[in-house]
């Protein structure tokens, strides 16, 4: 995908502007595959960048927490593992409260809330 190359290159406007037009289609499970597909492909210093630039838009923090979730996917330990998912946590939080009406960002958040509650009844079993 021409997205995912680009933001190997460090060039995320592309992606970003894209999940911003589908927002405005309500084009919501579209987005949210945009995001985990292209988030992990994503240097951390450009998402972090992005963020700084556009402390508005919703998109390159969705964006880093699709990267963040990608990360604790493949965690060699449960605390590096836990790391990630508070750092996509506080992304997609933070991308709710900047746009209330994103279904991506409820939707991933659900999805951490989930695997959390799971992570901690596997523990406790």
């Amino acid at each position: 995908m021409a997205y995912a190359a680009a933001a190997r290159r460090g060039d995320v406007l592309p992606v970003c502007l894209r999940l911003a037009s589908l927002r405005r289609e309500a084009a919501w499970t579209a987005r949210l595959e945009l995001v985990q597909h292209v988030g992990p492909a994503c240097k951390p210093e450009t998402l972090d960048r992005a963020v700084e630039l556009m402390p508005e838009a919703p998109e390159p923090r969705l964006l880093r927490a699709g990267r963040s979730l990608a990360a604790a996917s493949v965690a060699p330990s449960a605390s590096t593992r836990d790391a990630w998912l508070a750092y996509a946590h506080r992304d997609v939080v933070e991308a709710a409260r900047l746009d209330p009406m994103d279904a991506t960002a409820r939707v991933m958040l659900a999805d951490l809330v989930g695997s959390s509650a799971w992570a901690v009844a596997a523990r406790a079993a």
